[in-house]
């Protein structure tokens, strides 16, 4: 029934049109409109009045609406929204969560580094919650892929993960005190740990990670003076590699360390040898 034939005052709203990352009518296939806010909040609610007053507006958006498929975030969303939960691993995450998880994590892998959350139109945004959330729902190993697929394109000569996870880990570090995200901080903690140079005792995402897999080269020479050539030559020789394919190795597992050192201690000193 058109508004022409019926008349504003049968106008309707649904639940879920006021979530905000639900930007399309799943039943018309076109983009919400989003009409301006009354003087009043009250009045910003009340959908006959907004209707009435914005008429003109919403005839020409009509006019000008382009098909528009709902994504499968909004599907989802609007599953949530009807049964409260999915029976998956995002069920802890509320529509809040789950709209900022998807948003931050596909703009870290789908989007241009340096745009900022606010700055995103209709497009991007879209598509940015659409790309975080095909990884997302595929359960965390499939995050843990894509993050590490994040390290590996990294152009910086020093990949940190801060820069590497971007907005995704500027939002979960700004809900490192939600109990809702331990699951999602969790794997991702472990991630960092297995991946990335830590200090015993450094901090990520506010726990403490006591056991950090990996040391740069450069700190393992300061710990135990042993130079980064030394320990490329050790290690190639354990794996019966050139100490060429190694050169643009940066870090050493505390595990690759230990044994290269204990290798090292075992050698003569050749002066000491000569004389």
């Amino acid at each position: 029934m058109t508004m022409e034939a019926s008349g504003s005052e049968n106008a309707f709203q649904l639940l879920e049109w006021l979530v905000l990352p639900i930007g399309t009518c799943a039943k018309h296939g076109v983009p919400l409109l989003l009409l301006p806010n009354a003087a009043h909040a009250h009045l910003t609610y009340d959908v006959i009045e907004q209707v009435a007053r914005h008429k003109d507006l919403i005839f020409e958006a009509a006019q000008d609406a382009k098909t528009l498929r709902r994504s499968l975030f909004e599907t989802y969303l609007s599953r949530r929204i009807e049964f409260e939960v999915a029976d998956d691993w995002l069920d802890p995450l509320d529509l809040t969560h789950l709209h900022q998880a998807c948003l931050t994590l596909g703009m870290s892998i789908a989007l241009v580094r340096g745009v900022g959350r606010l700055d995103l139109d209709f497009e991007q945004e879209r598509a940015a919650m659409s790309a975080g959330f095909e990884v997302l729902k595929s359960g965390p190993e499939a995050l843990i892929s894509e993050l590490d697929r994040a390290r590996r394109r990294s152009s910086s000569k020093r990949s940190y993960f801060t820069t590497d996870m971007g907005e995704f880990y500027t939002w979960l570090k700004d809900t490192e005190e939600d109990p809702a995200t331990v699951v999602l901080r969790a794997w991702v903690q472990d991630f960092v740990r297995e991946n990335y140079p830590l200090q015993t005792g450094a901090k990520v995402l506010g726990t403490e990670i006591s056991a950090p897999k990996l040391i740069t080269l450069e700190r393992a020479r300061e710990l135990h003076g042993v130079g980064e050539v030394r320990v490329r030559g050790i290690l190639a020789h354990f794996r019966g590699q050139n100490a060429s394919e190694l050169s643009d190795m940066k870090d050493v597992s505390h595990e690759d360390l230990a044994a290269v050192l204990d290798f090292w201690s075992g050698l003569q000193n050749i002066k000491s040898t000569a004389t």
